[in-house]
C-alpha cells in the first residue's frame, strides 16, 4: 500500500540508468583525454627532434665544404606505404613515451640550397674558357666617321653627322690598319636604306696604319633630306656597322629667307 506508483518507479529506473551512463562516459573520457595529451606531447617531441636533426644536417654539409645551405629547402623524406601500412624509410631511437621517431633525411631543392647528389667542386678546379681574340695582323678599319673636310694627313678635320641640302658633299673617313696593296675597298652610300651610289678604291701600297677616305659630292646624287648611311666592304665582305648621318633642308630654307 505504501509502495510508489508504477510511473514513479519507471522514472526512478530511467534516472538510475542515465546516471550509470554518465559515470561510464566520465570514466571513458578520462583515458581518451590522457591519450590525446600523450599524443600531443609525442608530436611536440618529434618536431623538436626534427629541428635538431635539420640543424645537424646543415652543420655537416657546411663542414664538408658546401658554400651555402638554406635550411628552408631541407625537408623530411615522406613516409611510404607498404601493403597499406605506413613504413618509415629509416628509424631512430624511441622517445620517452615509447614512440619511435624517424630519422630526418634531407631532400634539398631549389636555388640557394646545395644539391645533395652533386659533388662539391673546388673553385680552383674550374678551367677558364678562353675568350676569342682578334688577329692583330688582319686588315681592319676603325673609327669610321663622317666629316665635311679632311686634313693633310687624310684624317677627318672635324666630325660632322648633320648636313644640309646646300652642303657640298660628305666625307667618310676610317683608320686603316694592316691594309695591303691591292685590297678592295667599297663605300656604299644609302638614303633611307636604299643605295644611291658607291665608290671603289684599291691602294697601290701597304698601309700599316693611316687614314683613308671616300668623298660623295652632293651633285653626284639627289642629295635629299632624310637619313643616310655608309657601309664599307673590305675584299668583297661587308665590314663593320654602317655609319649614319642626316641631311635636312634647313640650309635651302635659310638661303631663300636671306634672298628675300
Amino acid at each position: 500500500m505504501f509502495a510508489p506508483e508504477a510511473a514513479q518507479q519507471t522514472l526512478q529506473m530511467e534516472r538510475d540508468t542515465r546516471g550509470t551512463m554518465v559515470a561510464l562516459a566520465q570514466q571513458t573520457a578520462t583515458p581518451q583525454s590522457q591519450r590525446l595529451a600523450i599524443t600531443m606531447e609525442s608530436a611536440l617531441t618529434a618536431v623538436a627532434r626534427a629541428q635538431i636533426q635539420t640543424t645537424r644536417i646543415a652543420a655537416t654539409m657546411l663542414a664538408l665544404g658546401t658554400p651555402f645551405v638554406d635550411i628552408r629547402f631541407i625537408t623530411p623524406m615522406p613516409v611510404v606505404e607498404d601493403g597499406g601500412q605506413q613504413v618509415s624509410p629509416d628509424t631512430g631511437t624511441s622517445n620517452d613515451l615509447g614512440i619511435t621517431v624517424p630519422v630526418i633525411q634531407p631532400t634539398i631543392v631549389g636555388q640557394g640550397g646545395a644539391q645533395g647528389n652533386s659533388d662539391i667542386v673546388n673553385p680552383a678546379d674550374f678551367t677558364p674558357v678562353p675568350t676569342a681574340t682578334i688577329d692583330p695582323t688582319l686588315p681592319a678599319l676603325t673609327n669610321i666617321v663622317t666629316a665635311a673636310t679632311v686634313g693633310p694627313d687624310d684624317c677627318a678635320a672635324g666630325l660632322q653627322s648633320d648636313f644640309t641640302t646646300s652642303s657640298s658633299g660628305v666625307y667618310v673617313v676610317a683608320n686603316a690598319v694592316n691594309l695591303t696593296a691591292g685590297s678592295q675597298l667599297v663605300a656604299h652610300f644609302l638614303w633611307e636604306g636604299a643605295e644611291q651610289i658607291y665608290y671603289e678604291w684599291s691602294p697601290t701600297f701597304d698601309i700599316p696604319a693611316g687614314c683613308i677616305w671616300f668623298y660623295m659630292p652632293s651633285g653626284d646624287v639627289s642629295f635629299s633630306p632624310g637619313n643616310w648611311s655608309v657601309q664599307f666592304d673590305l675584299n668583297g665582305v661587308p665590314y663593320g656597322s654602317p655609319v649614319t648621318f642626316t641631311v635636312s633642308g634647313s640650309g635651302v630654307a635659310a638661303e631663300a629667307t636671306e634672298s628675300m
